[in-house]
C-alpha cells in the first residue's frame, strides 16, 4: 500500500514546489500501518498539543486528490458542461429523495437539502454513491485505512493525510493577506465533528 502525505508548511506552498512538499512512503504489512498510526498520534505540534489530522483512503493509486465527478470529465474541455450536469444531478436527486416512501431516522429531512443548500445536498448524494466534486475526509485513521483497503487486494492504494491546524493557519494567512477575515471555528481545513447531513 502506498501512503501519500501532504505536509503543508506555515504558508501555502507555491505551485512549483507542491510536488516537493509531498512525502511518499510504502507500507507493506498491517504492522507498518499500526506503526504509522502510533507515530502520528504520539507526535505533537510546537506547543506540545496532539496534531489534529485529517485522513483520506483511496482504494487505487491516483497520485492526486481528484473527486469522482471530476475524474469522469478528465480530458473534457467544457467546465460549463460539467456544471450543467451537476445541476441536473442535484435536481434529479432532490426529486428522487422527496419521493422516497420510506426513510430512516438518521436521514436528513427534505428541507435540509432543498434549493439553496447545494453543498449539503452534494454531501448526501455522495453518501449514497452519486459522483460529486466533494472528497471525504475523516479524523479517524482506521476509517481512512478501511477505505484504502476496501478495493481490489491486488491493487495498490493510497492513504492521504494532513495537519488540519497547519492547513487552517496557512488558509487564514492567505485570507488575511487578501483582507478576508475568517471565523476561528472554521479554520480546520473543512473538517467538522458533526453529522455531515
Amino acid at each position: 500500500m502506498e501512503q501519500v502525505v501532504d505536509a503543508p508548511g506555515p504558508a501555502p506552498a507555491p505551485a512549483s514546489s507542491l510536488a516537493e512538499s509531498i512525502t511518499t512512503l510504502t507500507m507493506s504489512s498491517p504492522a507498518d500501518c499500526i506503526d504509522l498510526e502510533e507515530e502520528l498520534f504520539t507526535s505533537t505540534n510546537a506547543v506540545g498539543q496532539r496534531r489534529p489530522l485529517a485522513f483520506r483512503g483511496q482504494s487505487r493509486t491516483f497520485g492526486t486528490l481528484v473527486p469522482s465527478f471530476r475524474r469522469r470529465f478528465e480530458g473534457k474541455k467544457s467546465v460549463k458542461t460539467a456544471e450543467l450536469i451537476e445541476d441536473e444531478l442535484i435536481k434529479a436527486f432532490r426529486t428522487h429523495y422527496a419521493n422516497l416512501k420510506l426513510t430512516m431516522a438518521d436521514m436528513p429531512a427534505q428541507s435540509q437539502i432543498a434549493g439553496g443548500k447545494d453543498l449539503r445536498c452534494l454531501s448526501v448524494m455522495q453518501h449514497y454513491g452519486v459522483p460529486t466534486r466533494l472528497l471525504d475526509w475523516t479524523e479517524n485513521f482506521w476509517t481512512a485505512m478501511y477505505f484504502a483497503c476496501a478495493g481490489d487486494p491486488e491493487e495498490d492504494a493510497e492513504l492521504w493525510f494532513y495537519d488540519r491546524a497547519a492547513f487552517g493557519t496557512a488558509s487564514n494567512l492567505a485570507k488575511a493577506s487578501c483582507g478576508i477575515l475568517d471565523h476561528p471555528d472554521r479554520s480546520h481545513g473543512g473538517i467538522r465533528n458533526e453529522n455531515p447531513y
